[in-house]
């Protein structure tokens, strides 16, 4: 059972950031292909930090839109009062119903919360030191471009037949979230064991499966124990967390 230290999640992190050497990268490649929980290690440091870039790109837009709301022209003096009086007038009016029609075109709150925070279960290191079959390789081929319909029967097939390969029902489960069935991967994810080495990722997708459904209550109480896990995922469970407590 490898030790989760700072050394570990520092090296990870230089991994996932192209910043080892080849061959340091050669090296620990080569340890993720002796070591399954390292394996599972890496796929949840790369899951947070695909979060975090969907979190980066969201602040940037937000800080755009921002910087344009708060952009004013200086009036042009030649105008007459009068008619600057009907402009600001008109531009109230105006405001005043694209805010409304913004206001009144907002999704609910959990489904805002489901699309900034959630993030398909990436591939990583599924086949290293495996020679899968041709129907195998088809499976993860239509899951990785994103044709999850197509890999779904696939990907049950492979549930299946690798019940003990749990990394198989967290793709499955994407696939399911994906498609908009969020009742099949609660369904799905509820039959692994608490014992998993996957823990931390079930109770995260589980928590949003529930805020997919609108079930708020359902999906805190899976928050509450990824935070208690304190792994990788820890932080972004507390400020969702915080979102939802902020909105009741």
């Amino acid at each position: 059972m490898i030790k989760r230290t700072q050394e570990l999640f520092e090296a990870i992190e230089a991994y996932l950031s192209n910043r080892m050497t080849d061959a340091e990268s050669s090296d620990f490649e080569q340890r993720i292909d002796r070591d399954e929980e390292l394996r599972n290690e890496v796929a949840r440091h790369r899951l947070l930090h695909s979060e975090m870039r969907r979190k980066e790109l969201l602040d940037f837009r937000q800080l755009v839109m921002k910087v344009g709301a708060e952009e004013v022209s200086e009036p042009d003096n030649r105008f007459d009062l009068k008619l600057l009086w009907r402009v600001a007038a008109m531009l109230v009016l105006v405001s005043g119903i694209a805010l409304s029609y913004y206001f009144l075109s907002q999704p609910p709150l959990e489904e805002q919360l489901y699309s900034e925070y959630y993030v398909t279960y990436p591939v990583e290191g599924a086949w290293r030191g495996e020679s899968p079959d041709e129907r195998q390789k088809q499976v993860l081929a239509d899951y990785v471009s994103g044709a999850y319909a197509s890999a779904i029967p696939g990907l049950q097939a492979l549930v299946t037949q690798f019940p003990q390969k749990e990394v198989y029902q967290l793709y499955l489960t994407s696939a399911y979230l994906n498609t908009d069935n969020p009742t099949a991967a609660i369904m799905q994810l509820s039959g692994i064991s608490a014992q998993s080495k996957l823990i931390e990722e079930v109770d995260w997708y589980l928590s949003l499966s529930y805020l997919k459904m609108g079930k708020l209550e359902e999906a805190q109480v899976q928050l509450e124990k990824v935070v208690a896990f304190r792994g990788a995922l820890a932080d972004r469970a507390k400020e969702l967390l915080q979102k939802i407590e902020e909105e009741q």
